[in-house]
């Protein structure tokens, strides 16, 4: 069935990919239902804890937190838990799908370890539901959105960073592809990231800007 025929990008952006929300006539409270029900079903159960306050907070701080690198330590810090109980949870995230991680880009696992990683929901209108509004946000939906389909194209995808960042790179047979992701258009610190990327790895292929322009034709 098709719900919304018509329906734009920032349709998605707002109320994600679940089927039944686009024909709900409150979309916001059955997602922050979907929201509870993993919590409390998914992931409380599966690390066996009595209280998921702190698991329901580490989560929105994810969400909010989306398209940035997160520190566990950080984390640790604010909810007064230990790193290890926030890895564990962050862990217990992944498993139960509410989240997926994106590691720093590089050759040496040593380096990638010891680089934070970035964290995306797995479905936007579950990220908008639950977060504190603070704008449109629309540059950091975007990004999460091309991430998720960057994950089930590519099955691994990082991102980059040295004096900027680069949002994603995959690697294809065909060589590593660097993405960069803006609403509008790519402005001097995503050029200045794609060339410092292709200093540090010469062979990469030519960069790619997905921007609300594009970004339906190229996902």
């Amino acid at each position: 069935k098709t719900f919304k025929p018509r329906a734009k990008l920032e349709d998605y952006l707002e109320y994600g990919g679940f089927p039944r929300v686009l024909s709900f006539e409150n979309p916001q409270m059955l997602l922050r239902e979907y929201f509870t029900d993993i919590i409390e079903r998914d992931i409380k159960n599966r690390i066996a804890i009595r209280s998921a306050l702190a698991l329901n907070q580490l989560v929105k701080m994810v969400f909010e937190a989306t398209g940035s690198e997160t520190s566990q330590r950080n984390l640790a810090n604010v909810l007064k838990i230990s790193i290890d109980t926030v890895g564990s949870y962050l862990d217990a995230c992944e498993s139960a799908y509410i989240i997926q991680s994106c590691p720093y880009f590089t050759f040496s696992e040593k380096q990638r370890l010891a680089r934070h990683k970035k964290y995306y929901p797995i479905d936007l209108g579950l990220r908008a539901a639950v977060i504190t509004r603070t704008g449109l946000d629309l540059g950091k939906k975007l990004e999460a959105a091309v991430f998720l389909c960057l994950r089930k194209k590519y099955r691994e995808v990082y991102y980059w960073r040295a004096k900027n960042e680069v949002d994603f790179v995959v690697r294809t047979p065909e060589g590593i592809i660097p993405y960069q992701v803006t609403w509008d258009k790519a402005k001097e610190r995503h050029e200045k990231g794609f060339r410092e990327f292709k200093e540090a790895f010469p062979d990469s292929l030519p960069g790619v800007v997905i921007t609300r322009n594009n970004a339906e034709d190229i996902l």
